[in-house]
């Protein structure tokens, strides 16, 4: 690098250190959204499926199946959700989908 050029990038940071906010500043502005944890996408994994659960049961009930084991998996599932124990939540919503998907068989 040149002197001139040093000289310049030395200026530049100088004056961004005396606006408001300074460099700090507007790099933090400039960072992307922070990404959903973990424990973040499994929630609206557990949420959505408890909505897409109820809304398959609903269907099947208007079929005419039964439908009081899935019921009590989405029960469960709704429990544990609420606990915060999502793993589980969406452990019984799967039990839910695959007894609605054997009972149309």
């Amino acid at each position: 690098m040149t002197l001139w050029v040093r000289s310049l990038a030395v200026a530049t940071l100088a004056v961004g250190f005396m606006l408001p906010g300074g460099i700090a500043h507007a790099q933090a502005t400039s960072l992307p959204p922070r990404s959903h944890s973990g424990a973040t996408l499994m929630s609206i994994k557990a949420e959505k499926m408890q909505h897409d659960v109820g809304d398959q049961i609903a269907a099947a009930k208007a079929k005419g199946r039964d439908v009081s084991e899935a019921e009590r998996h989405k029960t469960e599932g709704d429990a544990a959700l609420q606990a915060g124990h999502l793993r589980i939540a969406v452990e019984h919503y799967e039990a839910a989908e695959k007894t609605l998907q054997h009972s149309a068989k």
